[in-house]
């Protein structure tokens, strides 16, 4: 069985175009997001089934693969994106416009404005195990986000965009921005890599809560646990 052929030199590879897709689109929907009538019309799909996103359609039915796991996965993000926060909105729009237009994005645990194709690795950016561990170090109970964490790695393709809603709202209550062109890729394979995209969540989700934190001698996951037990008492 022969091996297929590197792209050549100046060319995209497969999962490289995969990447810049989705980064494209949720550029274009955090655009169409400054609209409050068509933010409105996407987070009325929130948490739905794709047959109950009637208001969606018009906006991104055009945008989107035509199949079944692709498609809910992009209409999920859609929605997700615009159930951010006001305050979080608020605040990546100002950053947005004092930032050069081809800026990597902030050095925050995600990206959520980012500019196309930024410079970082796309297995170094951030995804939902980062995002709820940089939670944690923001005051979660670890505890809770471990618990969701695994509960989520456990769900089928139907089951996990329902648990996603009320989880990242508050995990940006915490000030953790979601990197949505991430989460975007691996919804659009859960259902046919659940298992790889659960280990990364997981590793991920540990190695934030125990990564040295810059400027304390106190490692992470000491300080978590401190700030859990003081929430207890």
């Amino acid at each position: 069985m022969s091996t297929p052929a590197p792209p050549e030199p100046g060319t995209e590879s497969r999962s490289e175009k995969r990447h810049r897709s989705a980064q494209e689109y949720v550029t274009a929907v955090v655009a169409m997001c400054a609209d409050t009538g068509t933010r409105a019309d996407l987070r009325s799909g929130l948490g739905r089934p794709l047959e109950q996103c009637a208001r969606m359609h018009r906006w991104l039915a055009w945008r989107v693969p035509q199949d079944s796991f692709g498609e809910r996965a992009h209409y999920a993000v859609a929605s997700l994106i615009a159930d951010r926060p006001r305050a979080v909105r608020e605040a990546q729009a100002a950053r947005a416009a004092t930032e050069p237009a081809n800026a990597p994005g902030t050095g925050s645990a995600t990206v959520t404005e980012p500019a196309p194709l930024q410079p970082v690795p796309w297995h170094h950016r951030p995804n939902l195990g980062t995002g709820l561990g940089q939670a944690v170090l923001a005051g979660m109970k670890e505890g809770s986000a471990e618990s969701h964490l695994r509960l989520l790695t456990r769900q089928g393709f139907i089951s996990v965009h329902p648990r996603l809603p009320s989880l990242l709202r508050y995990v940006q209550d915490k000030g953790t921005e979601v990197d949505w062109a991430v989460l975007l890729e691996d919804l659009s394979a859960w259902d046919l890599a659940r298992d790889a995209i659960a280990t990364r969540w997981l590793q991920s989700f540990y190695r934030t809560l125990h990564a040295p934190r810059p400027g304390s001698d106190t490692p992470a996951d000491a300080q978590s646990s401190r700030t859990e037990e003081s929430e207890t008492r």
